[in-house]
């Protein structure tokens, strides 16, 4: 079951239909499978208690493009970019910074944004462009 905001199309988190124990067991097979000539090596994974899955995320890069008249923060699938501004998995600090940029940033026609990238209470946006454009 997807968590309230998830979209379904996004390709960011692979286990994101599994429970906590099993989305673990799954890494952790992957890992065997991998690491297989040091599987006695291996030890248990440790994660965070399955109520904190969700909202913790402050680092991030995001691609953003302006379609419809605003700005949309998300991830690839193929060449289509599939928004995520309601990811349960980011920080509600992650979020709520989305949504205001979404609305006050200007036209990419001004701006030609390319990517948002924050870690922490430090954000970053990357323009990508020949040259700049200073008379905004």
């Amino acid at each position: 079951m997807l968590q309230p905001g998830c979209e379904p199309r996004c390709p960011g988190c692979a286990h994101r239909h599994l429970t906590a124990t099993a989305s673990q067991q799954q890494k952790y097979d992957w890992l065997a499978t991998r690491l297989a000539p040091w599987h006695d090596s291996l030890q248990p994974l440790q994660s965070v208690p399955a109520t904190q899955r969700w909202n913790y995320r402050d680092k991030l890069c995001l691609s953003v493009r302006w379609q419809n008249n605003h700005w949309n923060f998300g991830l690839w699938r193929g060449d289509e970019l599939i928004p995520i501004p309601d990811c349960p998995v980011h920080s509600a600090r992650a979020r709520a910074v989305i949504q205001l940029l979404s609305t006050i940033l200007p036209a990419s026609d001004n701006f030609p944004l390319a990517y948002y990238v924050q870690a922490g209470r430090q954000i970053t946006l990357i323009v990508k462009a020949k040259s700049v454009a200073t008379d905004w």
